[in-house]
């Protein structure tokens, strides 16, 4: 038996104890979301990761009509427990503007409904008012309210709406007028009519690359990025990739990056087949969901994030982003259309009758291995989310059952206390945890996994033991398929 404090050679009579911990806990993880955002105020260190608790901490520190802020503000809509950490950016680039042109006059009393990325702005309209008067009135509303992500101006019946903040990004802020229609309340007051028109683009995407360098080697296990344009993708997949990134061997923080984008059908489709790396997901957003993508992505990690860590291995799907807004009316994408997205890399959410948006099916980008033929290896988020709960919890067995110990072969006997190990004495640790985990349906099929869960000292360096471990996941129940075989008469 080996003591690791008291001495071997002492004399003094007498009961000595030390106490010896190391088999004594258990496997926990507390996981932290991250979110990458645009930031409007110098009250914070640009491209530093840094926690953030409430809604109205993140106001202040990123402005209240910066898209970091809107995305604590949905993530906590969602979640009102998990870890958020922020990682703030600079603005950049040219802002997006929009021209709203009002002409006629109201004829009878009403209420403007006009949306700004799905939120409404209201302004009275009394019967008699012109179109230069209500530019006005709309001009000042928005104004007022410093939460939206444009400013505006009036000047002869049109208001000019410029972004908050610039690049191309922001011409996915959608404008429009009475998207709940007249069930909802939502009527543009008789004499009046609108017009939307983007008249400026929104170019010259921020970077991210220097800020996700900044993260360092902790873990941040659901991440969601307004960024998807090619330069930042690529920064965000480098990053995460298993070559150097965080899924690396030596580094091992593993996690997940998560952002949606709104645009037609065919260039989604484009967009999907531009992609290919396995820790990265986007969300296709269809025309009659109305609130920004970035706020979606922000959603879609609280709930993910929440599902995940109580579960890696059950469906990340069907699940409802609260705080999102989507048209009474309007194009949506059909099964067929959903599908093509799912194998182009893209995921797709849903509008129910309610108008709630859903998650309805979570994928990566992954899609092609190294040549260049189609493969589902890491078709799935569950699928990595399972790998990086197994392996930590590998470690942390491993680690717990190794700890300062002497590596001798496996001939050698197995004394209790002893201060050695074998290798087969790995597998056995190692297929004990599985069994666990097996039992708890985050594996399966213990016993194949156990003839294929092999450990044996390096024949060229005798410090180290090598393991053959194949890991049998559970899967998810997406597709029921029922043929209906029917007989007028049995």
């Amino acid at each position: 038996m080996n003591f690791a404090r008291i001495p071997t050679d002492i004399r003094v009579p007498g009961f000595y104890a030390e106490i010896d911990g190391s088999r004594a806990g258990t496997f926990s993880w507390t996981t932290r979301r991250l979110l990458i955002g645009i930031a409007l105020t110098e009250a914070v260190t640009f491209n530093q990761p840094m926690r953030v608790s409430t809604v109205e901490e993140a106001r202040a520190l990123f402005g209240p009509g910066s898209p970091l802020a809107h995305m604590v503000d949905i993530y906590r809509r969602n979640d009102t427990f998990g870890e958020i950490w922020c990682l703030p950016i600079a603005d950049d680039g040219t802002k997006p503007a929009w021209t709203v042109t009002y002409t006629g006059t109201a004829t009878e009393a009403g209420t403007l409904p006009l949306y700004i990325a799905g939120v409404r702005v209201r302004v009275t309209v009394p019967s008699g008012m012109t179109a230069a008067q209500l530019a006005t009135a709309v001009a000042a509303a928005i104004t007022a309210d410093t939460s939206l992500y444009v400013t505006a101006t009036a000047d002869a019946g049109v208001v000019t709406l410029t972004a908050r903040f610039g690049g191309a990004f922001g011409d996915q802020i959608d404008i429009g007028h009475a998207y709940r229609g007249r069930a909802g309340g939502d009527i543009i007051p008789a004499g009046i009519a609108a017009a939307v028109a983007n008249t400026v683009a929104g170019s010259g995407d921020a970077e991210i690359a220097d800020a996700l360098a900044s993260l360092g080697e902790e873990s941040y296990d659901h991440v969601a990025s307004m960024f998807t344009d090619a330069t930042n993708l690529d920064a965000a997949d480098e990053s995460w990739d298993d070559v150097t990134g965080r899924w690396s061997w030596d580094r091992q923080v593993y996690g997940h990056v998560y952002s949606a984008r709104h645009d037609s059908l065919s260039d989604l489709g484009t967009f999907g087949n531009s992609r290919n790396g396995p820790h990265q997901s986007t969300y296709g957003v269809q025309p009659r969901i109305k609130s920004a993508p970035w706020e979606i992505a922000a959603g879609a990690i609280a709930q993910l994030g929440r599902s995940i860590d109580n579960d890696p291995a059950v469906p990340a799907r069907d699940l409802r982003i609260t705080g999102i807004f989507a048209a009474a009316e309007g194009m949506t994408w059909t099964r067929g259309e959903a599908n093509s997205l799912l194998f182009d890399g893209v995921s797709t959410l849903r509008v129910a009758d309610d108008g709630s948006v859903w998650i309805e099916q979570t994928i990566t980008h992954y899609q092609q291995n190294p040549q260049g033929q189609p493969d589902n290896a890491f078709l799935k988020v569950n699928t990595l989310a399972t790998l990086a709960y197994v392996l930590r919890r590998l470690r942390f067995v491993v680690d717990q059952a190794t700890f300062r110990k002497k590596l001798v072969s496996d001939g050698s006997p197995n004394y209790l206390g002893s201060n050695a190990v074998r290798p087969r004495d790995l597998t056995d640790v190692i297929l004990a945890e599985v069994r666990v985990l097996v039992d708890r349906h985050i594996l399966e099929n213990y016993e194949a996994m156990a003839a294929n869960t092999y450990a044996e000292r390096d024949p060229d360096n005798p410090d180290r033991v090598n393991v053959l471990f194949s890991p049998d996941l559970v899967n998810q129940l997406d597709i029921i398929a029922v043929l209906a075989q029917f007989r007028l008469q049995y």
